[in-house]
Formats: C-alpha cells, sequence, structure tokens
C-alpha cells in the first residue's frame, strides 16, 4: 500500500479520486491554524491537523477505507481500524500530559465528541502500530498574552476543537465536493454592507415627519453611533417598544466591529417570533445572501433559488456569515456542548459582535455559566456583547 489513503471516491467517469494523508493533514493544518490565529494560537492550531489523522496510516485502517468505499471490495480487514486514537498517543508523547485539554482530547473526539478527562487514559492506552510513522517535527508552541483562568479551560479547549472539527470538515469538502465547498466563499464583509445601512437609515430619516417619537429615536440613534468607536467590551441598551432598538443597536454593532476588527455581528433572541421579523428586517437592507437565520422554525425547502438555498444549509454548519440571527438556545447550547456538529461553529463565534435581546430573559439557573461564558468569550476570544431590553 505505496499511497496512504485519507479519502477517496469514484468520480462521474468511473475513475477513483484519492486525497493522500499527507495532503489532507497538511490542509487541515493550514485550516486550523489559521482559525486558532484568531485567538493567537494558530501554532496549536497547526499541531491538531498535522496529528488529528495519523492512525489513518494504520494497515487496519487502509484496508477498511480501500473494502468500504469499494476501491479493493475483496481486502480483508486485520485488526482495530479505528484511527483517532494514534494522533492523541502521539500528541502526548510529543507534548505532554499537559496537552491532553489541548491537544490529546481534542483529537481523539474529532469524530465522536469530546471526552470528560477521566476518560481518556483508557483510549489513548494502546501500543501504536508498528507501520505509523511516528516522526514529529516538534512545533516551538508560543504562550498567548491571555489571562487565562480556571473558568476559562473549558471554553478554550472547545474552541480549539472547534478549529480542528471544522478544518477537518471544510478540508474534506473542498476534496470530494468542490461545489459546495465554491458556494462558501466570496462573502460581503461589513465594511460591505455598512453603506446598505445607512443608506436604509438616511432613506428612513427622509420620510419620517417631526413627531416626538420621530425626535426620540433619531436621538437614540446618535447615541448608539456615538458609543461605537469604543474598545471591545460589554454595552447595554434600554428602548422602549417602538424606540427603533433593532436598527440603533444595529449601527452601533457594525461600526463598533469595524472599529475593533472584528468580522461578524450575531443577533441571540429567546422567542422565534421576534427572529423571523429581525431576520425580515435585515434582509430588506442587506440581501438574503447576507442574513442567515438559523433556528428550529427555519425551513430551506421555501427558498426557491437553489444555489441560496444550499449557501443557506451549509452556512448553518459553521457560521461563517457576516450576521447571523439565531435564538439563545443555539448559541449558548452550542458554548457548552462537546458534540462536533454543535462545536463547530464556535470559531466563527471569535471576533464578532454578540447582541442579546431581551436579556432579562436568560435563564436564572443557568445564569451564572452563562456569565462566565461571556466573560470569557470576551477576554480570550475579542467578543464584544450588547444587551438590549424594551
Amino acid at each position: 500500500m505505496a499511497e496512504i489513503i485519507s479519502h477517496i471516491y469514484q468520480n462521474k467517469t468511473g475513475h477513483w479520486v484519492i486525497q493522500s494523508n499527507e495532503d489532507h493533514s497538511a490542509g487541515v493544518a493550514k485550516l486550523a491554524s489559521q482559525f486558532a490565529g484568531e485567538f493567537e494560537m494558530g501554532e496549536w492550531g497547526k499541531v491538531l491537523g498535522l496529528l488529528h489523522d495519523k492512525g489513518k496510516e494504520s494497515a487496519a485502517f487502509q484496508q477498511y477505507i480501500r473494502k468500504e468505499s469499494g476501491y479493493e471490495p475483496n481486502i480483508k480487514i486485520s485488526g482495530r481500524h479505528n484511527h483517532a486514537y494514534i494522533g492523541g498517543i502521539l500528541a502526548r508523547k510529543y507534548y505532554g500530559m499537559t496537552s491532553d485539554n489541548f491537544f490529546v482530547n481534542q483529537i481523539i473526539s474529532h469524530h465522536t465528541g469530546l471526552h470528560d478527562s477521566d476518560e481518556i487514559k483508557g483510549i489513548i492506552d494502546h501500543e501504536i502500530p508498528s507501520e505509523i510513522n511516528i516522526y514529529h517535527i516538534k512545533e516551538k508552541l508560543n504562550r498567548p498574552a491571555l489571562n487565562i483562568q480556571r473558568n476559562d479551560f473549558h471554553h478554550l479547549a472547545r474552541m480549539l476543537f472547534s478549529c480542528l472539527v471544522d478544518a477537518d470538515f471544510l478540508d474534506t469538502e473542498a476534496f470530494i465536493d468542490m461545489e459546495s465547498s465554491a458556494l462558501r466563499q466570496n462573502k460581503d464583509t461589513l465594511k460591505d454592507l455598512l453603506p446598505l445601512l445607512e443608506n436604509k437609515l438616511k432613506d428612513l430619516k427622509t420620510k419620517a415627519d417631526s413627531s416626538e417619537i420621530n425626535i426620540i429615536r433619531n436621538q437614540i440613534q446618535q447615541q448608539c453611533i456615538k458609543m461605537a468607536d469604543t474598545p471591545i467590551g460589554f454595552f447595554s441598551l434600554t428602548v422602549p417598544t417602538g424606540g427603533g432598538k433593532t436598527l440603533s443597536s444595529l449601527v452601533w454593532a457594525i461600526k463598533h466591529a469595524i472599529h475593533n476588527g472584528q468580522k461578524r455581528i450575531i443577533i441571540a433572541i429567546p422567542y422565534t417570533s421576534i427572529i423571523v421579523q429581525t431576520a425580515s428586517v435585515l434582509r430588506s437592507i442587506f440581501g438574503k445572501e447576507n442574513v442567515l437565520e438559523h433556528h428550529s422554525c427555519v425551513d430551506p425547502e421555501q427558498i426557491k433559488d437553489e444555489k441560496l438555498k444550499e449557501k443557506m444549509k451549509l452556512a448553518t454548519e459553521n457560521w461563517d456569515y457576516p450576521i447571523i440571527v439565531t435564538t439563545n438556545v443555539q448559541l449558548f447550547e452550542s458554548m457548552f456542548s462537546n458534540k462536533p456538529s454543535a462545536c463547530r461553529k464556535l470559531h466563527n463565534i471569535v471576533n464578532s459582535v454578540i447582541i442579546l435581546d431581551e436579556v432579562q430573559t436568560l435563564p436564572m439557573n443557568y445564569l451564572q455559566p452563562i456569565v462566565d461564558s461571556l466573560k470569557t468569550y470576551n477576554k480570550l476570544f475579542n467578543v464584544s456583547f450588547l444587551f438590549t431590553t424594551a
């Protein structure tokens, strides 16, 4: 077996197309390094990518992938074809036991979901098959200038997991499904979208009469604009119903994000009825292609444009979109999840502005872990939060 296969498929002409494990690992390392670099841990992401699929070099896995793909249907599988644990063993070998939270767990869990720390030993307590090339150029890991406290560790572990999982999915997709991969490209930035919002606000102001309510709405909006050029942090906006809270908070968020080099706006709302209304307003300003509405009541099949429908489905996987409107449940369950599908989007929350609408509805029973998570995302991941309420 001269070529180590990572992925393989048969194209429309019947030709077998192979992605080598070396190419896949390099591609994942590049993406994971890019993602983790957003919070000063690019080298750590690179290690995750390089080691995550080392186990695919085993004879058992190579037999397995040849048989299951139909490439060699009659080949016999000898031994364990599970592969993730081998990268975990090598991570421990090269980076020590302190790497368990940042390398080992992520690697052994990239298909199954993060494990509790007491489960790790049982998973990696195996011999490495003799055919595995255990040589690894040990990366010099930077110590990020982050003030990491006890409550931060599990979020940092999930964030590195997110970087690996999404990089793994994206590199595999780019090889197997180039059409879907292409749909993820060429998104508008917040700088591109700001003029659309400013034109909308100018148009509304031109058409508005000089009633007292419109004067107050304008004052609220101007105060939000004034406060946009501030460092990342925590902010609050309390506006009575009818005071223009949605657009005022949005103009603050986009200007604030641009000022601080942040990449996206995430609006989390407790009620789907308000989400539907808010998303509709935002689509009318920025276009359907720039606003992702992500919650359980969304039916992608209602989107008539097939290309846009597929883009939306892809965007729900990892939130790589300029503006996202979602539920509190979707946001916070992802922050505390251990599953690859839920954690995949986390690294795209880095360098964003999150608007928590109707903030008074956050559940009191879970308020402390929620507040702790917001502090971590602000401190380690360059996220600003705006708490809004009527």
